[in-house]
């Protein structure tokens, strides 16, 4: 069976086309990240959602006209590999540009699921293009059961919300971590996530150019997937599975956190992700060292996730008196 969707995009159809197929414009509406292809027969991999990575081969491409690709879920049997394609085709039109998307080779259960789940993602490219900002995507049930590198997943598109757009001035402002701006922070997270890498068993990504959002991104990316590859495998002893959890994790999640303090932006990180977080175990004096966090900080039992999450983390939660910067 075949999902076939048309939308009127309005803007030209250059501009659609890199909507469809540019990793910084993709993450507003579709993905959290991704490796996209950029020529036929390249492989791309997107995290759509948190432990949820399409994965394909591109078939052709036309910029501004058309493009085809195979989509599988890495790690799921429903949809074998290269059974299933995705074209997209633009066409300028009194408005914009028609977008026709068929997704084609899914049996009857897999196009129903599919068809409501193009729906949404279309609706959230018609609002960025039309300049609106579509919100956080909605992971309804998908963190309660998700394994460590699914919550990485989660836990880097709350990070790159906070990072997106950040005026250049915000990277000189003073950060709840001790001595370091803004600018400090990400190079700090930067590292981080080179030596999760070095864990891992990948090289380093080169440092990435662009804005905040870009360079975590295409850092973090890689060391996402190396993670979620092996504990799939179950190559990681359990000591390394449980620091890499923890470490990971908590560097992007708290470090949005310190950005959002510092810069004055919403958080939005659902509550049960926090809880997740947490569950992840006890911050040993090793990964306190490595990630430059304090001693905890006491708050009631029955205050929220987040805040829990960042006090363990050596802060002191919004709503508490900060006696003295923490890192």
């Amino acid at each position: 069976m075949n999902v076939e969707k048309t939308v009127v995009v309005p803007l030209d159809p250059e501009q659609t086309f890199a909507l469809i197929t540019e990793p910084e414009r993709l993450r507003r509406w579709n993905i959290i990240a991704g490796r996209i292809a950029v020529e036929v027969g390249g492989e791309s991999r997107m995290t759509v959602a948190p432990g949820f990575h399409a994965v394909g081969r591109l078939l052709e491409l036309e910029p501004g006209r058309r493009i085809s690709w195979t989509q599988s879920w890495e790690g799921r049997d429903e949809v074998p590999e290269g059974s299933a394609t995705v074209t997209i085709t633009l066409e300028p039109v009194e408005g914009g540009t028609r977008l026709t998307l068929v997704h084609a080779g899914l049996d009857e259960e897999q196009a129903a699921g599919h068809a409501e789940g193009w729906d949404w993602y279309l609706q959230r490219l018609l609002a960025v293009a039309s300049g609106k900002d579509p919100g956080p995507d909605h992971w309804d049930g998908l963190l309660q059961e998700a394994d460590a590198a699914a919550l990485a997943d989660a836990s880097l598109a709350v990070l790159l919300r906070v990072l997106r757009d950040l005026p250049p001035e915000a990277l000189a402002r003073r950060t709840p971590c001790r001595d370091f701006d803004v600018a400090a922070l990400l190079d700090h997270l930067a590292g981080s996530l080179a030596a999760a890498g070095s864990e891992l068993g990948i090289t380093a990504a080169a440092e990435a150019a662009g804005t905040a959002e870009d360079r975590m991104a295409r850092l973090a990316q890689p060391v996402l997937e190396a993670f979620t590859r092996r504990l799939r495998e179950g190559t990681l002893a359990p000591e390394q599975e449980k620091f890499l959890a923890g470490m990971i994790n908590n560097e992007l999640l708290v470090h949005a956190w310190d950005f959002a303090t510092a810069t004055g932006r919403p958080l939005d990180a659902p509550p049960e992700l926090a809880e997740r977080v947490l569950e992840l175990g006890e911050l040993t004096p090793e990964l306190r060292a490595v990630a430059g966090f304090d001693d905890a900080v006491p708050v009631p039992p029955d205050a929220p996730a987040l805040d829990r999450l960042v006090a363990h983390t050596g802060r002191v939660p919004r709503r508490w008196p900060d006696p003295s910067p923490r890192r």
